[in-house]
């Protein structure tokens, strides 16, 4: 285990997980974990895993946010201590008493704070009922939150909003996320068309891991430099130029300058439109004016 931001002096509440698209549900376990870190008078924490942690136990999925990405959200929702946990080092494989016990051993654990379905260990033997005892026994607070349901019934997880993003329905994916899904990339120099009609783009580069939403035209903010663009987004190919190779690349409205070589973040708003071949340069800047215009009304 790597411990981002160390403290073992202090004492701990931690929440257990993998959460890797930091939902709705896996919000109301971390605002539990702070609030009993309040009433235990000690420091919020939480585990996450590393970006080969799906590879590693042959899930077929891309990752919906990367460790780094995860860990600003983290941050940004008051959890500054992010324990990761190394697909490498024998952690995954561990009995679910090795995991719990050396996770007290390195820290001053007060609490722990999990969902009803969280598993761990070799084989995923340990479950809550397993938490429980171990906690009992060690004088341990555990603190079980139970699922979100939305549409009624429907248990909020990261399979679904998976497939939502890769169905381009980005706008119940940010429902369900409580946040605009977001990307963050390399900015690549790219065949420059888009210059040509007045609409620059930037040509994004992601993780080969991460996950990418359906292709399509997408009402889009971007992100450099910590100031925030209105944009349009398409992911793709691009027909008009004959060119069918898919790519990531955003308009950023308003914004002159240099993008190239850059780290960009974008943030997805909704689905504006199917991707189509325009007869000419002209039609297609037609309608990305169009499409401009949309995305600065969200």
């Amino acid at each position: 285990m790597v411990n981002i931001k160390d403290s073992i002096t202090n004492n701990f509440v931690i929440a257990l997980g993998y959460f890797d698209s930091v939902h709705i549900g896996h919000r109301s376990i971390i605002s539990k974990t702070i609030s009993e870190s309040v009433r235990l008078k000690s420091i919020p924490a939480i585990i996450t895993f590393d970006d080969n942690f799906l590879i590693t136990i042959n899930r077929n999925e891309k990752m919906i946010y990367t460790l780094s990405e995860r860990i600003k959200i983290f941050n940004s929702l008051g959890i500054d201590n992010v324990i990761v946990i190394s697909s490498n080092n024998g952690d995954l494989s561990s009995s679910p008493e090795s995991f719990l016990k050396n996770l007290t051993d390195k820290y001053l654990v007060r609490g722990f704070v999990c969902g009803p379905d969280f598993r761990f260990g070799m084989s995923r033997q340990g479950d809550v009922s397993f938490i429980d005892g171990y906690s009992r026994a060690h004088g341990i607070s555990l603190s079980v939150v139970d699922y979100v349901l939305y549409n009624s019934n429907e248990k909020v997880s990261s399979a679904s909003i998976r497939g939502l993003i890769t169905n381009g329905d980005l706008y119940t994916a940010n429902l369900l996320l409580d946040s605009p899904f977001t990307m963050t990339g390399h900015v690549e120099l790219g065949r420059q068309n888009g210059r040509l009609i007045g609409f620059p783009t930037a040509n994004l580069t992601v993780d080969s891991n991460k996950i990418v939403p359906a292709q399509g035209v997408y009402s889009t903010f971007s992100i450099i430099n910590n100031i925030r663009f209105n944009s349009i987004t398409n992911i793709g190919s691009k027909p008009t130029y004959d060119c069918y190779e898919s790519t990531i690349e955003s308009h950023l409205i308003g914004f002159s300058g240099n993008l190239y070589d850059t780290t960009l973040t974008i943030g997805f708003n909704r689905f504006l439109r199917t991707i189509k071949k325009f007869d000419s340069p002209d039609k297609l800047k037609e309608q990305l004016e169009k499409d401009k215009s949309e995305a600065l009304n969200d």
